[in-house]
């Protein structure tokens, strides 16, 4: 489970995701569980490492003790059109450049045979620190019962 602060400043969330290219456009997709209350970031910044990805997400909508399901999505019809947009010459030699982003990038969240799910998880959101959260909160103890089991 990913632990995310309350806050509307950037946070990283580390995955480890099906595939992502640094050429890769991805979005992130945050639904309130019990709400479905949701937020669309588009072309996060991320950064691959050896096994895992840092991913730089701001969120607005993030409640205290609230659980959130996280979706990454790579716009695969978006990357296709910002590549070709630079990679293309009009007549006079000059680069071409592609305007109409903002239109595809609406209809990429929506029609999901042109995206690809590379992680999906469970996110809580809690002020304590991360490195010191704990979903138990110190209330379970270990067994301290000496019974014998005798197999055969």
């Amino acid at each position: 489970m990913i632990v995310l602060q309350p806050i509307t400043t950037q946070q990283i969330v580390k995955a480890i995701t099906r595939e992502a290219n640094t050429s890769d456009l991805i979005s992130v997709i945050l639904t309130e569980e019990g709400t479905q209350r949701t937020e669309t970031l588009t072309n996060v910044s991320f950064l691959s490492n050896l096994y895992y990805v840092n991913f730089y997400l701001t969120f607005s909508i993030l409640k205290e003790d609230n659980i959130y399901t996280l979706e990454f999505i790579k716009d695969e019809l978006f990357a296709s059109l910002k590549s070709r947009s630079t990679n293309t010459e009009n007549i006079s030699g000059t680069n071409t450049i592609l305007q109409e982003f903002k239109n595809c990038e609406s209809l990429t969240n929506h029609n999901t045979d042109l995206n690809t799910t590379i992680h999906k998880a469970k996110a809580y959101c809690t002020q304590q620190d991360p490195k010191d959260f704990s979903i138990n909160n110190s209330t379970y103890t270990s067994n301290t019962d000496d019974t014998q089991f005798v197999t055969l």
